[in-house]
């Protein structure tokens, strides 16, 4: 249960707590949620601001700027920005927390980042966002490795024979055993999943399984690997699947 918040170009509307998808941070701090909130920046009537050439909203973008560089003050606690994941980028919104002690610690910003990984050598400031916000995505699933017995393995990509070209970018393997084990760690579906979209640490992309693997095992490639993390503990799952899914060409190879 997560409380949120709702910018507009006039004032502030708090909402909330309402059910939120967990994530790599509030599953890092499930007793300390109250201290998360998800930021909306939205229109009067909570629509998504759009853009009309015929009215100049830089008022409105400076409003919005001083949120995130200042914060917002709420009972107390002033909440600074935080994060974001793809998804909350295209709904207009971000993480915000506020400064709270966990373990003897005080966790702001710069402890909360630095405990998901090193971003030092990633000089593209939108770069850098996106790898932060891998442990934001909405990951409603997490197998502890070490509890279920699934061993890790680097295995390279496959690539043309100049290696210029790569097949295999974003994704790796899983065996049948390592398959079963998340399985009875999932919610049960009639047609069990082949196919696991993850995070793990650094790693983003998906798992196929391979029945000629041995033992309970999984296998990510370089590709997939997208920053340094010892945060390995748990396979974090977004979605699975068993079948393809439709498949359309964007608008630009289209036309």
């Amino acid at each position: 249960m997560v409380f949120k918040a709702n910018i507009t170009p006039t004032g502030i509307t708090l909402q909330g707590p309402e059910p939120e998808a967990k994530n790599r941070i509030l599953r890092r701090f499930p007793d300390h949620t109250e201290y998360f909130i998800r930021v909306q920046f939205c229109e009067e009537d909570g629509t998504d601001l759009q853009f009309n050439w015929r009215v100049s909203n830089d008022r409105v973008y400076q409003r919005f700027k001083d949120v995130f560089k200042n914060g917002i003050a709420i009972g107390g606690r002033v909440y600074g920005f935080l994060g974001f994941s793809h998804s909350s980028l295209r709904s207009h919104s971000a993480w915000f927390v506020a400064p709270f002690f966990h373990e003897s610690k005080l966790q702001t910003y710069f402890s909360i980042i630095s405990g998901i990984g090193r971003f030092g050598n990633i000089y593209s400031p939108a770069r850098c966002a996106a790898r932060i916000g891998q442990a934001f995505s909405e990951t409603p699933f997490a197998i502890s490795l070490s509890a279920n017995g699934i061993k890790d393995d680097l295995i390279p990509d496959v690539k043309s024979k100049d290696g210029s070209r790569v097949f295999s970018d974003g994704v790796g393997t899983i065996s049948q055993q390592a398959m079963e084990a998340i399985h009875a760690s999932t919610p049960q579906r009639k047609v069990l999943p082949t196919c696991f979209q993850i995070r793990w640490g650094g790693a983003k992309g998906m798992l196929g399984l391979d029945i000629r693997l041995k033992g309970s095992v999984m296998r990510v490639r370089p590709s997939m690997i997208k920053f340094e993390s010892n945060d390995k503990a748990n396979l974090e799952i977004c979605d699975m699947a068993n079948k393809p899914i439709p498949l359309v060409l964007n608008r630009q190879v289209r036309h």
